[in-house]
């Protein structure tokens, strides 16, 4: 079979074409290709899975209790295999194939040790375990869903770690801080693909982290965090916040007009009053300015619906009167509108646009 090269060099002899040979072009398949090629690698994942899972329980009979040090041999070697698959150029189908099969070792990995250190006191060991293995992973597979993957479930096994100790407060801290930080600082590293994985995973985790929080039981709350208070948190993410916005300052070279930094300044104590019981609400609010101020639709997005969730939580589920929760979102609203009153009367030129 001739390559293209040769095709060319015929064509070129017979004074078909001139010049040098054009570059190869990459066939892309459309979307729905794409999708229906995914759905089969992860089917043919399962069924290998449940084939596997279901063999070990009838060969081993009365001896299921051999079953975790089978599973982590058996997850081991398909983490590793998939490494080796992914470290070559692979088709779309054996691409999500071979990330399905690192999902699944991963899980019987994951299994054992839970099936091995079963009991509550050793819960925390778990999640460190699974946090670190999972950090291993993200930085040896060298597949981009599969760090985001990675990264999200090393932030979801940070999140039950604390939740083991009742620092709920100190980790929304933690990964609002680590979320801002990656998102903010993506395009100073050389291999930015690799952070931005990273930061995809870790803001999924801390969107999670919230609404996980909405669902936990009211009697669980009431456990006092042994270091971290929720003023503490609140007073973490204020930091955070004032740390995007000086960024972001820097970035469209305003920190000299003293004008932005006093209206920067007052809207964050603002929303610091506005947030003393809302305190997801600053979540939000620094997604939105970082996905609005680097054109990141799904940021935006996110920081949309965060913040929504947030004010309808605290205004369904929280213990105070009506009355006492309307009047704050009306002050909210009035500030926000006031907000964009008094920026474009003070900054015409910047906000002629606005």
């Amino acid at each position: 079979m001739e390559s293209s090269r040769d095709i060319w060099n015929r064509l070129l002899n017979a004074g078909l074409v001139e010049g040098e040979e054009p570059p190869k072009l990459e066939a892309k398949s459309p979307w729905y290709v794409k999708l229906l090629l995914a759905l089969s690698g992860w089917a043919g994942a399962l069924f290998l899975v449940l084939f596997v899972g279901g063999s070990l329980v009838l060969v081993l009979g009365q001896g299921i209790e051999r079953i975790p040090v089978l599973l982590t041999l058996i997850g081991g070697g398909v983490i590793f295999f998939a490494y080796t698959i992914f470290k070559e150029k692979q088709s779309e189908f054996l691409e999500h194939f071979m990330l399905a099969l690192s999902v699944a070792g991963q899980a019987m990995v994951i299994a054992s040790i839970f099936f091995m250190m079963d009991g509550g006191s050793s819960r925390g060991s778990i999640y460190l375990f699974i946090f670190f293995f999972q950090a291993f992973l993200m930085w040896l597979i060298p597949n981009y869903i599969h760090r985001v993957l990675s990264s999200f479930f090393m932030g979801l096994s940070l999140i039950y770690l604390f939740y083991t100790t009742y620092e709920y407060h100190l980790v929304s801290m933690i990964l609002t801080s680590v979320v801002a930080w990656l998102w903010m600082s993506e395009f100073k590293f050389s291999d930015h693909s690799r952070v931005e994985a990273i930061a995809y995973g870790q803001t999924g985790a801390l969107v999670w982290k919230n609404y996980f929080f909405m669902v936990v039981p009211y009697s669980y709350r009431e456990y006092q965090a042994p270091l971290f208070t929720y003023e503490l948190s609140l007073f973490g993410l204020l930091i955070t916040l004032s740390y995007v916005i000086w960024m972001l300052l820097k970035e469209s070279q305003k920190l000299e007009d003293k004008r932005v930094l006093i209206l920067s300044a007052v809207a964050v104590v603002l929303l610091a009053l506005f947030s003393l019981n809302i305190g997801s609400l600053i979540v939000g609010v620094i997604l939105l300015l970082i996905g609005y101020a680097h054109s990141h639709r799904l940021l935006i997005g996110l920081g949309v619906i965060s913040s929504l969730v947030s004010l309808s939580h605290y205004y369904y589920f929280t213990g105070e009167t009506f009355m006492a929760k309307a009047g704050l979102l009306l002050m909210l609203g009035v500030g926000l509108l006031l907000s964009r009153f008094v920026m474009k009367l003070v900054l015409k030129k910047e906000l002629k646009d606005v």
